[in-house]
């Protein structure tokens, strides 16, 4: 099945993250798109990581493509993640104190004067 992109409310931006690794190189790919309610590109970015696993990739983008979204003053965002495990992470009420640093430092970003919504995306 191939997921559709579903437009945010008036007003909110779409933030979309994506990470892979090389079944070669174990290195971590990743990136992210930011678009408004009528699908027009705002913003993207792409990072190489070092040897990692899919859930630590899930997450530097995750955590990039807030970065990202907060340095331009989107302050109604909808972030969709393919990782159900990561989105479970941060989604959990107890994020701020997570054993995996990224996870605390997501939800750090996610805590300041904005809303953010996280989603799975089938």
């Amino acid at each position: 099945m191939n997921p559709r992109w579903i437009a945010p409310k008036p007003g909110w931006f779409c933030l979309n993250v994506d990470g892979s690794i090389s079944a070669s190189s174990q290195l971590g790919k990743l990136g992210g798109l930011v678009r408004n309610t009528e699908g027009d590109w705002i913003v993207g970015f792409t990072k190489t990581t070092g040897i990692s696993n899919i859930l630590h990739t899930e997450l530097w983008a995750l955590y990039e493509g807030l970065k990202l979204s907060w340095d331009f003053g989107f302050e109604r965002l909808v972030v969709y993640s393919d990782c159900r495990q990561a989105v479970e992470l941060l989604n959990d009420h107890m994020a701020g104190s997570s054993s995996l640093s990224l996870v605390r430092a997501i939800d750090r970003i996610r805590r300041r004067s904005w809303i953010t919504e996280s989603l799975y995306e089938k």
